[in-house]
C-alpha cells in the first residue's frame, strides 16, 4: 500500500506522490521530511515539538469582554456601596435604604452620606441594657446617654408635647372632646415612651436598621399631633359657641 504524507497546513493525509494537498490545495515542497511520512495502517509518528505551531483561539463575536472588578459590592462585604444597572448607589447606615450616589441625604430617614462613610467614632460604647433603663426615665434619655443629642432632643420634644396635651386635657378640660384629646395624646405619649426604650436599646447594639422611629418619622409624628390638636381644638370651640 502506498505511503501517505500529512499536509503541513491542515494535517490531511495525501499520497506521497501528490504535489499539492487534496484537502486545502496547499502546494507541497519538492521534498517531504521523513518524519512527516505516515505509513498506513500503522499510527503516524508524533510531530516534533519544534515543528508544532501555536494554537490560535479566536474569541467569538458574541462573547463579551471580561468585566473588571471594581471592588464594590454589598454593604456586608465591601462597604456601603453597590454597583448595579442603575449605577453606583450608597446604603444608608441608619435605615439600610439604597440611595443614588449624588444624593447627600438618605431619601427615607434623612441621614447624611457623610455619617454613613465616616461614622463618628468618638461616641462612647454603652451597655444596651443600661441604655434601656436610662430610656425608661423620659423619651430621648436613652439617646442622650448614647451621646446622640439631636435624636434625643427630637424625641424629648415630641414626647413632651404629647404628654403635656394629655395632662392639660385631663386636668382642665371637661366633656367628650377633652376626653378624646386626653386619651389620644396619652396613648401617643405612652407609645413614644415605649418605642424610645426599644430604639435606644437597638441603637446601643448598633442595629440601626431595627430602630423604629427615624428622624423623618419623628417629624411626621410631631406634625400629625399638631394638626390633630388644632382640629380638636377648633371642634371644641365650635361646639361651645353653638350652644
Amino acid at each position: 500500500m502506498e505511503e501517505l504524507v500529512r499536509c503541513p497546513n491542515c494535517g490531511a493525509s495525501n499520497p506521497r506522490s501528490a504535489t499539492w494537498c487534496g484537502q486545502c490545495q496547499t502546494p507541497f515542497a519538492p521534498s517531504v521530511p521523513a518524519e512527516q511520512a505516515v505509513p498506513s495502517p500503522s499510527p503516524s509518528p508524533p510531530v516534533a515539538p519544534e515543528a508544532r505551531q501555536p494554537e490560535i483561539v479566536e474569541r467569538p463575536a458574541t462573547e463579551s469582554p471580561p468585566v473588571t472588578d471594581l471592588g464594590l459590592g454589598t454593604e456586608s462585604e465591601h462597604g456601603p456601596f453597590t454597583v448595579g444597572e442603575e449605577g453606583i448607589t450608597w446604603i444608608c447606615g441608619a435605615c439600610g435604604s439604597s440611595n443614588p450616589l449624588d444624593l447627600p441625604l438618605c431619601s427615607v430617614c434623612g441621614a447624611s452620606f457623610k455619617d454613613t462613610v465616616e461614622p463618628d467614632e468618638r461616641l462612647p460604647e454603652r451597655d444596651p441594657n443600661t441604655t434601656a433603663l436610662v430610656a425608661l426615665v423620659y423619651p430621648g434619655a436613652g439617646f442622650a446617654y448614647l451621646g446622640r443629642w439631636p435624636e434625643a432632643i427630637g424625641r424629648a420634644v415630641v414626647g413632651t408635647f404629647a404628654l403635656s396635651v394629655a395632662l392639660i386635657a385631663a386636668l382642665v378640660g371637661s366633656g367628650s372632646v377633652s376626653a378624646v384629646i386626653g386619651i389620644t395624646y396619652g396613648v401617643a405619649a405612652f407609645g413614644l415612651w415605649v418605642l424610645g426604650v426599644h430604639d435606644a436599646y437597638r441603637a446601643a447594639q448598633h442595629q440601626e436598621a431595627l430602630v423604629v422611629l427615624k428622624a423623618r418619622m419623628l417629624l411626621y409624628i410631631l406634625l400629625g399631633l399638631l394638626v390633630l390638636f388644632l382640629v380638636l381644638l377648633v371642634g371644641a370651640i365650635v361646639s361651645r359657641t353653638s350652644r
